[in-house]
């Protein structure tokens, strides 16, 4: 507990974590001191205030070299969700975390330029080891000229932003389906997990599911 205590003030500044977070550090030693009671050991994560505690050369980490920050999970989104209960936004206990940066499932309940959009908001800049953005199209509407060029208008938005990493997934939504009840038809199949490409067959049932789980976005072509 005495060692933690020491970086109590990386968790909120006197000054700074009040203007950004409106709570004092006192509150974090009770909380602390309380868990401290209900635990052997303690794990906290630092958030980082801007222009504050965010430069990566402050911290050295176990190998003493610095850290590059990357916004990706590849499947752990789908094990702590499993063993995690339900929280606020309306993720139901069990159900996998968001894949990366990339909506949970079934909350983007907007068009795919709306999720574009909230992407653009982040500055990508600090992720310096990566990110991972998963989208998931419907092969069915980007049939014909116009599909194609809607999905490429997208895709040049999104970088032209400055933006540096997105994947797709695009195909029939009902081959998912098959390819889960029926493998041996479907032995070549690739997907898009979290960062990596790989066999759908060769996946677990759960993050078959997770996969299948996610939104199809869909674009107007002919």
């Amino acid at each position: 507990m005495e060692e933690l205590l020491k970086y109590k003030d990386f968790f909120q500044q006197s000054e700074s974590g009040i203007t950004f977070t409106g709570v004092e550090n006192n509150f974090i030693l009770k909380n602390f001191t309380q868990l401290s009671k209900c635990f052997k050991s303690l794990k906290a994560s630092i958030p980082l205030i801007p222009n504050k505690n965010d430069q990566e050369q402050q911290y050295k980490n176990s190998r003493n070299s610095k850290y590059a920050m990357g916004l990706y999970l590849m499947t752990a989104h789908q094990h702590f969700g499993s063993i995690t209960s339900a929280i606020p936004h309306c993720r139901k206990k069990g159900e996998p975390f968001a894949s990366g940066i990339s909506p949970v499932n079934g909350l983007d309940k907007n068009d795919p330029t709306a999720i574009i959009n909230s992407m653009n908001f982040l500055d990508h800049s600090k992720a310096g080891n990566g990110i991972n953005f998963n989208m998931r199209f419907d092969s069915f509407c980007l049939r014909g000229d116009r599909g194609i060029t809607t999905l490429d208008s997208l895709i040049n938005t999104y970088f032209r932003r400055g933006e540096i990493q997105l994947q797709l997934i695009v195909l029939n939504p009902q081959i998912l389906l098959e390819a889960r009840d029926n493998p041996e038809r479907y032995p070549n199949l690739l997907v898009r997990v979290s960062g990596y490409s790989a066999y759908f067959n060769d996946l677990t049932p759960e993050m078959k599911n997770e996969i299948i789980k996610r939104t199809c976005n869909k674009v107007q072509g002919n």
